[in-house]
């Protein structure tokens, strides 16, 4: 003890004189107990003061003050997350000084970080860590993240202004940094991990506190820059502990908020996304092996089918269409051995990833329901086919899969047979359903430049309709995502789709007809319920099944609130009056923001 404190004034006086080694050691010494920081906080704050310096201060190598601060803010955050702010003590310390850690934090953001602020500096100072730049984006994250860590300290940055948006431009420069090309430099990938367990803490913690709304509002580039450190991940002989750190900034980012999930499609990130997972499966051997890296691959790939599976659910049909030509049903077959990969850790991983597996087949199958799903499905389950071999974990899914698929493929030949006119002109003179014996019969279609929604036969039928569609299409094309205050899907329903699938609902329904008289007997005496008072049948394809649909019933007052724009007066009237009709609405995935279903009322009569 004696020689330990001679120790400490020693370095203490040093660093107070500006020796940069003499700070580091001081750093390593606070980040061992709560005592030890609480001694060399006030030698750290030193090289913090009050007020600010002015940033016009001259740059030379060794003593400058702003490598100075960039040393203390990385051992005060090296402390502080050591420590946790377990004791009050060391809470009510950081709390004081906290004001006066954030203005050197502001200062040197804005000096050297922020390009757009007025006192941006052009002149870097050399720095023995290499980059200073890069070296001070560290120190900064590392202790915001420090503060984030206790719901308490959090609170503190809660209530400092731009605090949100600092920490958000960390995130987004983290994204910009060449981790994958230099792994002799490890600071790189220390910032990166750092500034994504940030971004974590903030969205967990800070929820209203606007962290979405700054990553939003972000320039447009930073969803390619996500993509682009993906692709540099792939285009070698990448570390996969890499790969997996960049899959995760990833998901975060399209799981916190779906509008900028939409940016990341426009940047084609579900093609990039496959590509990732074909990278993956080349290196199927190193799972076998229990690689040292297996798990670092095995998640990576299970990162690539949630994204899958929430892309489809927040952007519907779409999003399975671009996956399903990209490969991603290949992709799925083709790597069912990582589904059973043996991994040390988590006992729930194995059954999680079987989960996904199930999950995103399921929801394909879903959006079959759908004509533009049903067109590209054909080559898609043909190249899956052929590399699906039985004895993994899909013999459980993968069949039924299958043969869910074929009906719908079945159901979609059908259609087409019947010859149905989609043009969007009410008035157009070509009969909505005239059966054809060849294919010279096919009725020509092409879609509107604008909204890509409504289908046309000739020009004569879109220069007559135009006048009703022109508003709905100037808005669909300019992106209008609100309307009184609601979001909008940005995906909508083309006529042909919405065509089709209430054709085949209605199929559907014509042949479940005694199934749903019978059902909606055991409704009745189970809710004693007289025969005169009129239910409602409810064919669901949202349910996480491989049947063709599930049958449920349900009463009209309910069905009113799920489809309220249905007259259903008129409809429960015309049940009563002809005693055979039923009354039948069908659930069906869509694609939307929070409008994740979509309600279609109809009465049902059973043919003689």
């Amino acid at each position: 003890m004696s020689a330990t404190k001679p120790r400490f004034s020693l370095l203490e006086k040093s660093a107070k004189s500006g020796s940069q080694d003499a700070l580091e050691q001081l750093g390593k010494m606070g980040s061992r107990s709560a005592l030890d920081l609480l001694k060399t906080i006030p030698t750290f704050l030193h090289h913090l003061p009050v007020p600010v310096p002015d940033a016009s201060l001259g740059t030379f190598a060794g003593t400058h003050p702003h490598i100075l601060a960039r040393i203390a803010l990385v051992s005060l955050g090296e402390g502080f997350k050591k420590d946790r702010f377990m004791s009050q003590m060391m809470f009510s310390e950081a709390e004081r000084c906290w004001p006066q850690i954030w203005a050197w934090v502001l200062f040197l953001y804005d000096s050297y970080l922020n390009p757009r602020s007025d006192s941006f500096s052009s002149t870097v100072p050399l720095d023995h860590m290499g980059n200073f730049c890069h070296a001070l984006h560290f120190a900064i994250a590392k202790v915001l993240f420090a503060f984030s860590l206790s719901r308490n300290s959090f609170s503190i940055m809660k209530s400092t202004p731009n605090c949100t948006n600092v920490a958000a431009s960390l995130f987004l420069l983290a994204t910009r940094m060449p981790i994958c090309h230099a792994p002799t430099t490890p600071i790189y990938l220390h910032t990166a991990i750092c500034c994504y367990e940030l971004f974590d803490n903030f969205l967990d913690r800070g929820r209203g506190m606007g962290i979405c709304e700054a990553i939003d509002n972000a320039p447009v580039s930073f969803a390619s820059d996500i993509l682009h450190r993906l692709t540099d991940a792939i285009s070698g002989d990448t570390d996969p502990v890499l790969l997996q750190l960049q899959m995760a900034m990833f998901l975060r980012c399209t799981h916190s908020t779906p509008h900028f999930n939409a940016a990341f499609l426009r940047c084609r990130s579900i093609y990039w996304i496959c590509r990732v997972m074909k990278w993956i499966d080349q290196r199927r051997d190193q799972v076998r092996h229990n690689h040292p890296k297996t798990y670092s691959l095995v998640r990576s790939y299970f990162d690539c089918v949630v994204y899958f599976y929430r892309t489809f659910n927040q952007q519907g049909y779409p999003a399975v269409i671009e996956a399903l030509k990209a490969g991603f049903l290949k992709s799925l077959v083709l790597s069912a051995d990582f589904v059973d990969a043996e991994l040390d850790g988590d006992a729930n991983d194995y059954l999680q990833r079987e989960q996904s597996v199930q999950m995103v087949l399921d929801d394909i199958a879903r959006k079959s329901i759908y004509h533009s799903v049903c067109m590209v499905l054909p080559k898609a389950l043909r190249d899956a086919e052929g590399l699906y071999k039985p004895g993994t974990v899909l013999d459980a899914y993968f069949p039924k899969f299958r043969e869910t698929i074929q009906l719908r493929l079945k159901d979609r030949r059908e259609w087409d047979r019947l010859g149905f006119n989609c043009c969007g002109n009410p008035k157009c003179p070509i009969p909505r359903s005239t059966p054809r014996e060849s294919k010279d019969m096919r009725i020509a279609m092409f879609r509107c430049s604008g909204c890509a929604v409504l289908y046309y036969c000739s020009q004569e039928c879109q220069r007559v309709s135009w006048k009703d569609h022109r508003e709905f299409c100037w808005s669909k094309k300019h992106n209008q995502l609100y309307k009184d205050g609601e979001p909008q899907p940005e995906y909508l329903l083309t006529v042909r789709d919405r065509i089709y699938r209430d054709w085949l609902i209605r199929k559907h329904a014509n042949s479940a007809h005694s199934a749903l008289v019978s059902h909606q007997a055991q409704y009745r005496t189970k809710k004693r319920l007289p025969i005169t008072e009129p239910v409602v049948s409810v064919l669901g394809y949202t349910g996480q099944s491989f049947l063709p649909f599930t049958i449920d019933t349900m009463p009209v007052a309910l069905a009113k609130r799920y489809a309220p724009n249905e007259d259903w007066e008129e409809l429960v009237d015309q049940a009563r009056k002809n005693g055979k009709d039923l009354l039948v609405v069908a659930r069906t995935a869509i694609a939307g923001y929070k409008h994740d279903y979509h309600w279609v009322g109809f009465s049902y009569q059973k043919e003689d």
